[in-house]
């Protein structure tokens, strides 16, 4: 059946006229090669489907792990570093850790006692043979350092100067002192068993550490809860005193002895 081409004359009416369709002619030559187009811009994130997406994404991988760390020290002195050297594989990883530098500088060899010059390498110079400073001199100085007595070749303190110091400044002028003092603390509650049967009411609660010698500095320690709070207050207030013993303390009460227990931390100088 012949083709029919419909076409449309110059006062609009339509016409179908058969189609003269003859054999497929010779291809013609190829043409010239067209001019290159700018370069286009990168694949971005938002040019793929999510299909396409997951098509790129590749199956998970087993977890990497290490399985030996090192570390080496060396004997030098300087500024600290460390070098790190991964081995083994991707999977498998050995890591090894080379630091270098942690030597410090060497120190000063400390007091020197004696008399005449001081050798080099000395801290400080003490000379038994000279007069003590007084604490007023020492005071003054930039630098004073404290030894016991035998630290730095002097007698041991006696039974009566125990707890005392050799206190030397930096250029060697040096005095007896005592000791700083030393602050410990301890808690113990108050109970309500176990008081005497007759006034002064008393009850000793065991408190390891605590020597008879002791003047403590005592104080109740609250809950936060003020219903409770308030009835430890109270009961507070029914203590007379607080006596330290040789491991424990003494609570005494005149009138009445407390109903509820009292929780309390003690501060103690020596």
């Amino acid at each position: 059946m012949a083709s029919i081409i419909t076409l449309r004359d110059r006062d609009g009416n339509i016409i179908e006229v058969p189609a003269l369709i003859g054999p497929k002619g010779i291809p013609g030559d190829i043409g010239p090669q067209g001019i290159q187009g700018e370069k286009g811009d990168a694949f971005t994130y938002e040019d793929f489907t999510e299909e396409q997406l997951q098509a790129l994404t590749g199956p998970t991988g087993e977890a990497g792990k290490i399985t030996e760390v090192t570390a080496t020290v060396d004997n030098t002195v300087g500024e600290p570093s460390v070098e790190v050297e991964l081995g083994g594989t991707e999977e498998e990883r050995t890591i090894g850790l080379a630091f270098a530098g942690l030597k410090g500088e060497k120190g000063d060899a400390g007091v020197y006692v004696g008399s005449g010059d001081m050798p080099e390498g000395y801290m400080v110079q003490i000379d038994p043979t000279a007069e003590l400073a007084t604490p007023e001199e020492l005071g003054a100085a930039d630098r004073v350092h404290m030894h016991e007595p035998e630290e730095v070749g002097l007698p041991a303190a006696s039974a009566e100067d125990a707890g005392k110091v050799v206190v030397v400044d930096e250029n060697g002028a040096y005095a007896v002192g005592v000791k700083p003092a030393t602050v410990s603390f301890y808690d113990a509650t108050i109970p309500i068993e176990g008081w005497s049967d007759t006034a002064p009411y008393s009850v000793e609660i065991a408190l390891a550490g605590v020597l008879a010698t002791d003047t403590p500095l005592i104080d109740i320690v609250q809950s936060g809860t003020e219903e409770t709070d308030a009835l430890i207050r109270e009961a507070w207030g029914l203590i007379t005193r607080v006596v330290p013993n040789d491991g424990s303390i003494t609570a005494y009460a005149a009138e009445e002895v407390p109903t509820v227990e009292i929780p309390v931390h003690m501060a103690v100088i020596r």
